[in-house]
């Protein structure tokens, strides 16, 4: 349990390396049609203890302390070197499943009975082998009998949801079946449901460990040249700008590119429900609302935030996302007052968008004084490696200005020839860059003149 050593078959397509604890393989080999994702932790065979034998009985206490001196009398040091690791990461961390968790090319991860599955930002979505190797138990402290144990994966399951509940201090009972939190040392949000509304499932949305820019989106196709130059064109003026698209659609992404694209140095306020967007070198505050479950705790609402953003004297307000009539209303009178700022919400088309707002704020007539910007998402068939995957590509299809908006295109040509210097640069090279810009006001009027 304490490790993951299965044996990978089938033809290898990735292999990478995880330093955490002890080091791990993350193997990808196509078999078939698909391809599995097998997590191999780099460690010998040696006698594992049976984690649930203390676990069970509570946290790290004289018990387990009395274990890992048993342990180290029968092992060599080295030996029980790997073992302490593994047992440090199974009782502070996710266990084996802490390495796919730092796995850079994953998105999101499913967890149930039926075991894992995970959405592979190149080849789609994955099966995933994590082996619950075989433990031993001891049957006294002071005599060496010992069984050989082996769990089911339900066990593994509890386990994990058990530690969600235990790292973020939010308990899944019977009361509160339902949680999503997020875990800010991996940079990941769990979304938990247990009996009596399901039976238990785990959703983990891997969040961005830097920030998305327009070089990026531009490089995967996502986002053109003068699309790119025209958003930044838009935030500069703040002219509020409303990013629709279904669910999955890359909505967040955008929101942090256009907003990471901006001048570094005016004050923006992220209200944000998780940590998914990120400003590196930017002047910024996140606000985060609360949900309050407890009698007596009041919650903080993201309308709570974008007021308190406006007292602060936010230049500009950004939200994830807005889902509630409140939510809605508080970002429009915040962007409307003379604040730029930028948000997401959840509709497929501008008819459906009108639809929504009508039924929210009884009124959408504010769709003529933003910019909104659609996202779709095409799936497409791929062959690689030899096996056919379904992709999918997010892509902005639509950019709708304010009518009454008069666009400085020559200005606007300047913006696309920085933009198309982005491409192929880190995310710091590229602050740099917009640093550069913004330092040089004249850089515009040099531009005509020549």
């Amino acid at each position: 349990m304490l490790a993951s050593k299965p044996s990978p078959v089938g033809r290898r397509v990735e292999l990478s390396v995880v330093e955490f604890c002890v080091r791990t393989f993350i193997d990808v080999r196509s078999i078939g049609s698909s391809f599995t994702i097998y997590v191999v932790d780099d460690v010998p065979d040696v006698e594992l203890p049976d984690p649930y034998m203390i676990y069970e009985r509570g946290s790290y206490n004289v018990r387990t302390l009395t274990f890992l001196k048993l342990l180290r009398k029968e092992n060599n040091s080295e030996s029980f070197d790997i073992i302490e690791k593994l047992w440090e990461r199974w009782f502070v961390f996710y266990g084996p499943l802490t390495p796919l968790l730092l796995y850079d090319k994953i998105s999101d991860i499913y967890i149930d009975s039926s075991g894992i599955h995970a959405y592979h930002v190149d080849l789609g979505l994955c099966e995933v082998c994590i082996e619950l190797c075989r433990c031993v138990r001891y049957l006294g402290f002071f005599n060496k009998r010992k069984i050989d144990v082996s769990y089911k994966f339900e066990d593994f399951v509890k386990y994990i949801i058990h530690k969600i509940s235990e790292r973020t201090s939010n308990p899944v009972t019977a009361y509160m079946p339902m949680i999503s939190v997020t875990d800010p040392d991996f940079k990941v949000r769990f979304s938990v449901s247990v009996r009596p509304i399901s039976d238990p499932y785990i959703h983990v949305r891997v969040l961005p460990k830097r920030p998305w820019t327009f070089g990026d989106l531009i490089a995967r196709g996502s986002l053109s040249v003068d699309y790119a130059a025209l958003l930044w064109y838009l935030f500069d003026r703040k002219i509020p700008i409303l990013i629709i698209g279904p669910m999955g659609g890359g909505k967040t992404s955008l929101a942090n590119a256009i907003t990471y694209c901006s001048n570094p140095i005016l004050f923006k306020a992220l209200i944000l429900d998780v940590d998914e967007m990120i400003l590196p070198g930017h002047n910024v505050v996140k606000l985060f609302e609360r949900k309050a479950y407890g009698l007596g705790v009041q919650s903080i609402t993201k309308r709570d935030l974008i007021a308190h953003a406006l007292r602060v004297g936010a230049d500009y307000v950004i939200v994830n996302e807005v889902r509630t009539r409140d939510e809605v209303s508080a970002w429009i009178d915040a962007v409307t007052s003379g604040h730029g700022g930028v948000t997401t919400f959840h509709a497929e088309n501008m008819e459906k968008l009108k639809i929504r707002l009508e039924n929210m704020i009884g009124s959408s007539k504010i769709v003529d004084e933003i910019a909104i910007v659609k996202m779709s998402v095409r799936t497409s068939i791929e062959e690689s490696h030899g096996v056919r995957t379904c992709k999918k590509s997010r892509i902005v299809s639509k950019i709708v200005v304010p009518r009454d908006l008069d666009i400085d295109e020559e200005e606007l040509l300047i913006r696309k020839q920085v933009v198309k210097e982005f491409i192929g640069k880190s995310y710091v090279q590229q602050l740099n860059m917009i640093s550069e810009f913004y330092k040089n006001p004249d850089m515009i009027l040099q531009a005509r003149s020549s």
